[in-house]
């Protein structure tokens, strides 16, 4: 068996494992996932031995308790990357390698994670992120809750017989301009059209409707992001930790997210949204601006099964107030797999009859 590059660089994973491995996971590293993972892992062997039978100094017996804390953070951190590349052999034959290296991604992010999760009651930063679990919400969920003393989200119109569901147009938050957008879909919908779904039509739900995604979503955490990883279609949300938002911000779906941690809740601000059709900031076609502006706490319940996001909507051009709206997740027990978004695309307009919107297409390789 011929030895490969990265097998001999073994010295060079217990020096900085968390970058080896990155590199690994995101396909900057060659060779095959197995041969990598056994030789990886008995490196890691031999440093946990090694830890394990350390003996403590008088110095910290004495009191140097951060040096202690920081030689246990270090063992706890050995013991995930064992268990990160073990799981990384198991899982090679029995998922796709799309879905495996989407897996190993999140898998990689634990190492970043643990040191969070080692000092969460120090700095009360909430533990999202697991390769094993999951955030989902049931279909009670597609819809912002309302927020108790604060302005609603724009809810659902009336219901008719025969006609899937409409938008309240008639909402005083709305501006006029909002208004007759509204109503323009609403129209359709009445007249036989399906109504809007970006998951079911494939488009990017963008800030913050994007939340309201059946499906489950997961997270990456490190010391300057946080990723939301949606198992449908595979959307990713990047949130920039401990920055401000740049002078001009790219427009785009999901719009420019930075955040920081505040007592115990991840606070996160947006703002630099793409102006687009099918761009809503609910389930409920209601439009946006540039303008639109999203600030989100997330934190999670004090047993770590519940998530909970509350979400502020602000734009001038489309409300004359901004709304609040709260929306839960439950923890699901299970890792990230593939869904492709686009396939069957045609089934409502051949099998129904239906219209339906029309989905994204790629009019020109974006490689």
């Amino acid at each position: 068996m011929t030895t490969l590059p990265w097998i001999q660089d073994v010295q060079g994973y217990r020096a900085d494992p968390l970058a080896v491995t990155q590199n690994y996971v995101l396909g900057t590293a060659p060779g095959d996932y197995p041969a990598y993972s056994k030789a990886v892992s008995r490196a890691i062997a031999l440093d946990a031995a090694s830890a394990s039978s350390e003996r403590v100094s008088s110095r910290e017996r004495r009191g140097g308790t951060k040096a202690l804390e920081h030689r246990q953070r270090n063992a706890r951190q050995i013991g995930i990357y064992q268990t990160v590349l073990l799981n990384f052999v198991m899982e090679e034959d029995a998922m796709s390698k799309t879905a495996l290296r989407c897996s190993a991604v999140l898998i990689a992010s634990l190492a970043v994670s643990t040191v969070a999760q080692a000092q969460t009651h120090e700095n009360a930063i909430p533990n999202l992120a697991s390769a094993d679990f999951g955030w989902q919400h049931g279909f009670d969920g597609l819809n912002f809750r309302r927020v108790e003393g604060k302005v609603a989200p724009t809810g659902r119109g009336p219901v008719l017989p025969g006609v899937e569901r409409l938008a309240d147009d008639q909402n005083s938050n709305l501006t006029p301009w909002a208004a007759t957008q509204m109503r323009m879909h609403n129209d359709l919908v009445k007249k036989g059209h399906r109504a809007f779904s970006a998951q079911s039509r494939c488009w990017p739900g963008g800030t913050p409707a994007q939340l309201l995604f059946l499906q489950p979503f997961y997270f990456i955490q490190t010391a300057q992001e946080v990723w939301m990883i949606w198992e449908r279609d595979h959307q990713v949300r990047r949130v920039y930790l401990n920055r401000e938002h740049s002078e001009n911000p790219k427009p785009s779906w999901f719009g420019e997210s930075v955040g920081h941690y505040e007592n115990g809740e991840l606070v996160i601000d947006t703002l630099g949204f793409i102006e687009h059709p099918y761009s809503f900031v609910d389930n409920f076609t209601t439009p946006h601006t540039k303008d639109l502006h999203v600030v989100e706490r997330w934190k999670i319940s004090n047993d770590g099964s519940t998530l909970e996001a509350t979400v502020m909507v602000d734009d001038p051009g489309a409300l004359k107030a901004p709304w609040s709206g709260m929306i839960r997740w439950q923890k699901v027990n299970r890792p990230i797999t593939e869904w492709a978004c686009a396939e069957n695309n045609l089934g409502y307009e051949q099998a129904f009859a239906l219209q339906e919107y029309p989905m994204p297409v790629a009019n020109t390789p974006d490689f």
